[in-house]
């Protein structure tokens, strides 16, 4: 399966092969001559790609300490130092970065001044990602929430008090605390804007095994703060069950019910998120009720207020439902052009597409999907 995904370029291939070669040797297992031979050269290559990643990682700390910018290590460069046992294999796609609301625009101004191009505005929006790209093209996302898109977008004081330092390369970063990175992770998961998103289920896995004790009551307490405890719930369960993951069953049992808090705009997102992974039909197929079926579709066409309003952040309130129509307009356009043509490929001498206005991600990584498109929100 693996050498005729690669063959295809699948992007979640890729970065799941170092991973593979770790584990082929650590067990001991015997494998296709072929197979061994790409595992191999995989594990290279990331290594050897780690150590420039590593160097741009201090090209960006360089350009931030000179603006006197404090800011946190996310993602798969934190992680890859803190919980992974060695070098290259934690594959990341990008640098990640989490700032204080009132140090986005010196930041933002840091970076551009050291060569990085702007790729990506948040606008109004202090839970959207900011996006500069290095000349070699990695991009550098910087965020205000230690959970991206999802929470309530409060300021970041708490969490930058818990940080822990950690060494990448060869200087020392602050990155977010084991119970605030295992929350990052599970955000960034569901994410389909989100690279790594795959990769982020064994970080949590690790996260849990090499730090047996962890505050789980600060978990759930911070997920509950956030209004996210569905999706920790969800994400966390899966873990315990299915990748037999460190998580005491009473830790599920009080995410369940914290996951009765969640609002309603994080609600949409990780449905939003969900079409994009699987498509429409698959997660309606998993409804086992007609009732909850029609209720699920009509969240679908008729999402929150307040999710809207994220959608749409000019719009004058009354005229809010006029949004609606106009994104059910989009949806049937969209949904037509793929039944006519399949998928991402765009009809004989048309333009090519833009993102559609009623999607608040501002960029889209390339990555290829697991299955269909992009899609309205």
């Amino acid at each position: 399966i693996l050498i005729p995904a690669l063959r295809q370029d699948l992007q979640v291939a890729r970065t799941l092969v170092p991973l593979l070669a770790a584990a082929q040797r650590r067990s001991g297992g015997s494998a296709p001559s072929d197979a061994q031979t790409l595992l191999r050269t995989a594990w290279l290559r990331e290594e050897l790609r780690s150590r420039v990643f590593d160097g741009i990682v201090t090209e960006v700390a360089t350009a931030l300490d000179e603006a006197s910018v404090p800011f946190v290590l996310l993602g798969g460069a934190a992680v890859g130092a803190t919980v992974y046992v060695g070098v290259g294999l934690r594959h990341t796609h990008g640098i990640e970065l989490l700032v204080r609301p009132t140090d986005r625009q010196r930041a933002a101004t840091s970076l551009v001044r050291a060569g990085f191009i702007r790729s990506a505005d948040p606008g109004r929006d202090p839970r959207r990602r900011a996006s500069y790209t290095h000349k070699a093209g990695v991009p550098v996302t910087l965020w205000q929430t230690a959970l991206g898109e999802l929470g309530r977008s409060e300021p970041n004081d708490a969490v930058f008090g818990r940080c822990c330092v950690s060494r990448v390369g060869d200087r020392s970063f602050r990155v977010l605390s084991p119970e605030d990175a295992i929350l990052h992770a599970c955000a960034s998961a569901l994410d389909t804007a989100y690279p790594d998103g795959l990769l982020c289920y064994a970080d949590m896995w690790l996260i849990a095994q090499r730090h047996a004790g962890m505050n789980w009551d600060s978990v759930i307490e911070t997920a509950r703060d956030e209004r996210i405890g569905l999706v920790a719930w969800r994400v966390f369960a899966f873990l315990a069950t299915a990748l037999h993951a460190g998580i005491p069953s009473a830790v599920l049992a009080r995410l369940e019910t914290a996951a009765l808090d969640t609002d309603e705009e994080t609600y949409d997102q990780v449905l939003y998120w969900s079409r994009e992974r699987v498509g429409i039909a698959r997660i309606i197929r998993v409804v086992a009720d007609w009732g909850g079926r029609a209720s699920l579709i009509t969240r679908l066409l008729f999402p929150s207020r307040a999710y809207m309003l994220r959608l749409f952040p000019n719009t004058p309130r009354l005229l809010l439902p006029s949004r609606y129509v106009l994104r059910m307009i989009e949806f049937a356009v969209e949904r037509l052009r793929n039944l006519l043509f399949g998928g991402d490929r765009v009809p004989p001498g048309a333009p090519q597409a833009t993102q559609p206005r009623s999607s608040p991600s501002s960029q889209r990584y390339p990555v290829r999907p697991l299955e269909g498109g992009g899609g309205i929100r």
